[in-house]
C-alpha cells in the first residue's frame, strides 16, 4: 500500500490472502494517508479486476484510460476513481 496527498497509488494484496479483509484494512490505512493535507476527493486508478472491490469501498468510477509502463508490451486499461 502507498498514497501521496489525495490519491493511493498502490493497494496489492497477495492471491492467497484475498478475502481475508486484508485489502480493505490496507485501502483504509491509504484512504487516511491520502487524506493528510488534502481535502477534495480521494483518487486512484484501478485495473479492470479490482474496480468491484473499490466500488464495495465506496470509489465511483469517473473515466476509463490506458496505462503504458514503458517497458514495452500492450497498454492497461484502467479505471479512474475518486472517493468523496
Amino acid at each position: 500500500m502507498d498514497a501521496d496527498p489525495g490519491e493511493v497509488t498502490r493497494v496489492f494484496v497477495l492471491p492467497e490472502a484475498a478475502g481475508a479483509g486484508l485489502g480493505r484494512r490496507l485501502l483504509e490505512i491509504g484512504i487516511s494517508q491520502a487524506r493528510l493535507g488534502h481535502s477534495g476527493p480521494i483518487r486512484l486508478e484501478a485495473t479492470i479486476n479490482p474496480v468491484g472491490f473499490y466500488q464495495k469501498c465506496g470509489f465511483r468510477s469517473i473515466s476509463r484510460g490506458l496505462f503504458s509502463h514503458g517497458l514495452g508490451g500492450d497498454p492497461i486499461e484502467i479505471v479512474h476513481m475518486e472517493l468523496k
